[in-house]
């Protein structure tokens, strides 16, 4: 893919809700790569690639938000990080929070709000 290809990355274990964002990516132009963990999921991202977003799905115990953040700044530090999940996880979504996502919001608001949720600026 060429660098003109924005991505957006998705880290979510639910492959219903991988769908739904899936979906709402593509119909604003960008491609899409699944993963359901880090280490493994930023290898398979093209060297060229301009990730624009990486979305985790926090109702799904297993990120480490602080680990996420590192990670992906290390190799694609523009890319708007943004977090979901119920809104009962208030822990793991302050986790996210502190580790400096952009955007972290539960569930509902984040589904409310995702024909939306992937423009460029």
């Amino acid at each position: 893919m060429s660098q003109s290809t924005p991505y957006v990355v998705i880290l979510a274990k639910n492959l219903a809700t991988y769908s739904q964002i899936q979906h709402a990516a593509q119909s604003q132009g960008f491609s899409v790569l699944w993963g359901q963990n880090i280490a493994i999921t930023l290898p398979r991202i093209p060297a060229d690639a301009k990730v624009e977003f990486l979305v985790v799905d926090l109702s799904d115990d297993r990120y480490d938000c602080a680990e996420i953040k590192s990670l992906v700044s290390e190799k694609h530090p523009h890319t708007k990080l943004i977090a979901f999940g119920p809104h009962v996880h208030e822990t793991r979504l302050s986790k996210a929070t502190e580790a400096g996502f952009d955007q972290v919001m539960p569930r509902s608001r984040f589904f409310h709000i995702l024909g939306e949720l992937f423009t460029t600026p």
